[in-house]
């Protein structure tokens, strides 16, 4: 298991475990622990019935005597003179003799050394030779639960009767793998888990075969259900890529957040194990060849074999109540009888009958197609697919969009445009969509599968919807942003095929880089942009206008890609080699202002990057007087954020910007968010004035933004989030509450999850360590390429976790000379929690040292640190402590203060 889920886990389980009570509960919850750790029954006999104790007995004994258990609520039971277990040890000892294993628990956490200490008395006491003596806190216990009974699935029932947050754990964790749910749709069937019961008796492994459609899943996710508490294990796998037994070996299987080897479960574990959807050539023997004693199989396929248990159709009252689902009563009792007579109880095409009879298709029309039927295969076509077929009429135009996206869902605005709001009313209607956000629409998987493979999408109608995704994605360049990235996000595995393949329109590398962030960019997948601006030569700027946004995007993108992967000193040399494109596309004809504009803003934001201030500055002051470029002005007020002769300029460029978006005149949500980010890292008293006045509608905007799946959004909103926590800490927690739940697709970006990490890291320190700290230590851990000022915030993470061991190699690690005073700052912390006082008092006068001009308001935290290590050494911090109370700028750092004075006049 991962560590960091490991401890995260175990905490969650120790704060459980702790507050259990009064005794009796304890006591049951230990019995069964107990039960699943040992692998012996455990009877209970410390309480009655009522839950009252029972003098002159043990908490609990194996019905052999071999093994007993004692509990304990009291707060000091491993600590203080250990008279309470001493005297628990002693009872064991009296009443049970021939014990050989003797459990004494404890729901609270035992000071340490204090268990090592009673094991070392206790074995040299007279009846303990040939015993085996087991003591448990609420730590010990909550590892023995997270190392081995959380991934048992009876042992997680159980004990959830009493410890509801275990079963919530294990299925956060197996999420993937959870059986198919059997309530929804389901028909119960009499007589196939007795028939199952007896299969698995004489077998290890069985087959249940039959046509497409006819329920095996269902049938083995009820087995599953009515017998799980038999099983500690249960797995459940897609098998459509298993063809023989080795592959098992190669099989990851998580339970518990531990990644297992399915054959290895198979060979050692009394489990359950559900191939679901097999190929022909998987043998059952060669599976039950690989089962332990205690293991079985349960394999589901198409294809029958002599071995295979056919599963039986629906009875007729099960498939009329299936047919008629969602219809008014006595609405399919016409299309039955010639239903029984051609399908008779298949489940799926009852099912795909019943979607097509409520998305409105006649009597006649489903009786016809019954006749042309015939046979439940015809030529290796099932029914199922005939069915789907019968929507062909009314969804040719719908369903089709699906295939050609690769996804089981699509966005909903695009949708709109490819088939229109009838369109997807009519997938809604029929049946074929399940729930999703406001974003997107999303069928069922089954749907999606049988698309595939029906030959459903044409080539004319494969090439008309990429013409129609180059129209949409050509409005929605110019638009505000949260449109492209959105369709861009949902197609992104579409729009990478196109460009490895023939059609690379700019439209579609245009969308592409908008869900890059320096780690993901392709750059295989675009264009040269030297050479793609030469190619636009003797065209004119209207024709041309895609292209040339291209050519600005895919210069910054492989800059950043290659200042990522690389070093700065490689993409600046490439950016440089770059630059002529830009002459290139000045020279062309019929631009309009705004294109001229641009390319002259683009040139200088490269200029910027080359060193050239003075050069880049003076070309975006052109730009914004030529034409009010929101971009440029953006520029501006970053390149005036430290300098006060600008402070006029800098504002007014803000407020303009401001009033465009409040007036809807087309800024785009990047330069509104650039804006709230720019204005949040700027000291001015206007920007802090101006953050001030708007701060809510930009953080509605960050907020608007995350929803929509944006990674800028998430990074201003940690920017808010920084600002908050530093000067108005008392108000985290609201902003904390109105953060999104980071989306799936949102977290699959570096930038977001860096943003979700600092976010959580943030609420750590100004909220509760213990529950946030772990959280964004994950979030750190899964990033693919942290950046320095990233690997110090995770560094930060492991100091308020008190790993500083750890938090010490990877700020040592870190070269940012830019952030060298940060780093000292935490080394320092860090050296401290070691115990080096020495080595933090250096440190931390070297970040004092640095925390001046801009870095000033960095001060006071940086003596505040200064004073615990001089108290830690013993010399006088006064004058430390007089000059942070000078500097300090909230009640948190005041508070601070008044406790560390306290403390240095009670050690004077």
């Amino acid at each position: 298991m991962n560590p960091q889920l490991r401890i995260l886990l175990i905490t969650r389980v120790i704060e459980a475990i702790e507050p259990m009570g009064p005794g009796p509960i304890f006591e049951r919850f230990g019995m069964l622990f107990v039960k699943h750790l040992a692998g012996v029954d455990i009877v209970q006999r410390g309480s009655s019935v009522s839950g009252n104790p029972v003098g002159g007995t043990l908490d609990g004994l194996s019905p052999d005597g071999r093994v007993a258990v004692e509990t304990s609520v009291q707060q000091d039971y491993f600590g203080g003179d250990l008279k309470k277990p001493t005297n628990d040890l002693e009872h064991v000892l009296s009443l049970s003799p021939d014990v050989r294993e003797i459990y004494l628990l404890s729901s609270k956490r035992a000071p340490t050394g204090k268990i090592e200490e009673f094991a070392a008395t206790s074995v040299k006491k007279p009846g303990m030779s040939g015993k085996i003596l087991h003591l448990l806190d609420s730590r010990a216990m909550a590892e023995k639960v997270v190392d081995g009974l959380l991934e048992q699935d009876n042992a997680v029932e159980e004990l959830s009767a009493i410890l509801p947050m275990l079963s919530d754990i294990r299925d956060d964790l197996a999420a993937t793998h959870l059986v198919p749910s059997v309530e929804f749709g389901h028909i119960r069937r009499t007589g196939i888990t007795e028939e199952l019961d007896s299969r698995l008796a004489a077998s290890r492994c069985v087959v249940i075969a039959g046509i497409g459609g006819i329920g095996k899943t269902r049938a083995a996710a009820a087995y599953v259900s009515e017998r799980q508490s038999e099983f500690p294990y249960i797995l459940w796998l897609d098998a459509r890529g298993i063809n023989d037994k080795r592959q098992l070996s190669a099989t990851p299987y998580s339970r518990g957040g531990t990644e297992r080897n399915v054959r290895g479960l198979l060979h050692s574990k009394k489990c359950l194990l559900v191939l679901d959807d097999a190929p022909d050539q998987l043998s059952s023997d060669e599976i039950g060849v690989e089962c332990g004693p205690e293991a079985r199989v349960i394999i589901t396929r198409r294809r029958p074999s002599a071995d295979a248990y056919s599963l039986p159709m629906l009875d007729k009252k099960s498939a009329k109540a299936l047919l008629g689902r969602g219809l008014p009563d006595g609405a399919a009792d016409a299309v039955l009888p010639a239903a029984w007579r051609t399908v008779g109880g298949h489940p799926l095409s009852l099912q795909l009958l019943n979607s097509a009879l409520r998305g409105g298709a006649s009597l006649d029309d489903i009786l016809e197609d019954l006749k042309m039927v015939g046979r439940l295969e015809d030529n290796g076509e099932l029914l199922a697919e005939r069915v789907l077929g019968r929507l062909r009429s009314t969804l040719l135009y719908e369903l089709p969009v699906f295939a050609w996206a690769q996804e089981t869902s699509c966005d909903r605005q695009f949708l709109k445009l490819a088939i229109g709001p009838l369109g997807i009313r009519k997938l809604v209607d029929s049946g074929l969509t399940t729930a999703s956000g406001n974003s997107s629409v999303s069928i069922h998987d089954i749907v999606y599968a049988a698309l595939k493979s029906s030959g459903w999408l044409t080539r004319d109608r494969e090439q008309e919807l990429n013409d129609t995704l180059e129209k949409y994605l050509k409005k929605l360049i110019r638009g505000d942003g949260v449109g492209l990235h959105s369709v861009a996000v949902h197609l992104r595995r579409h729009l990478i095929e196109l460009l490895a393949g023939a059609d690379r329109r700019p439209a579609f590398m245009l969308a592409l880089i908008a869900t890059w962030s320096a780690v993901d960019v392709q750059p295989n997948l675009l264009s040269d942009p030297v050479e793609l601006a030469r190619s636009l030569e003797g065209r004119d700027g209207e024709s041309a206008d895609a292209e040339m946004l291209l050519v600005f995007e895919t210069i910054e993108a492989l800059y950043r890609h290659e200042r990522h992967v690389k070093d700065r000193d490689h993409a600046l040399a490439s950016l440089r080699r770059r630059m002529p494109a830009f002459d290139t596309l000045q020279s062309l004809g019929g631009l309009t202002d705004r294109q001229k504009a641009e390319i002259k803003h683009h040139r200088a934001k490269a200029l910027r990057l080359l060193g050239e201030h003075e050069l880049a500055t003076g070309l975006f002051e052109e730009v914004v007087q030529q034409f009010p470029l929101n971009e440029a002005k953006l520029q501006l007020i970053r390149l005036h954020a430290k300098g006060s002769h600008k402070a006029e300029e800098a504002e007014r460029h803000a407020r303009e910007i401001i009033a465009a978006f409040e007036s809807g005149e087309g800024v785009s949500i990047s330069v509104f968010l650039g804006l709230a980010d720019a204005l949040n890292k700027n000291p001015a008293d206007w920007a802090k004035s101006l953050l001030a006045e708007k701060e809510e509608m930009f953080l509605n905007q960050a907020l608007y933004g995350a929803v929509a799946n944006i990674p800028q959004a998430y990074e201003v909103l940690a920017t808010f989030a920084r600002q908050t926590a530093w000067s108005r800490p008392e108000t985290f927690a609201d902003l904390l509450e109105r953060l999104p739940e980071p989306m799936p697709l949102l977290l699959e970006d570096e930038r977001s999850r860096g943003a979700f990490a600092e976010f959580m890291y943030l609420a750590a320190v100004r909220i509760d360590p213990k529950k946030y700290a772990l959280i964004a230590r994950l979030a750190y851990e899964a990033m693919r390429s942290p950046d320095a000022f990233q690997r110090r915030r995770w560094a930060e993470t492991l100091i308020l976790l008190e790993e500083y061991t750890e938090a010490v190699a990877m700020l040592e690690a870190i070269d940012d000379k830019g952030g060298h005073i940060f780093i000292a700052h935490s080394l320092s912390r860090a050296k401290l929690g070691l115990g080096h006082a020495g080595e933090a008092l250096a440190l931390s006068n070297a970040a004092i040292d640095g925390a001046v001009g801009r870095h000033e308001n960095f001060r006071c935290s940086f003596l505040i640190q200064r004073i615990k290590v001089k108290l830690e050494l013993g010399e006088e911090p006064f004058s430390d402590i007089d000059e942070a109370s000078r500097l300090a700028e909230n009640d948190r750092q005041h508070e601070e203060l008044d406790m560390l004075r306290k403390r240095a006049i009670n050690i004077a």
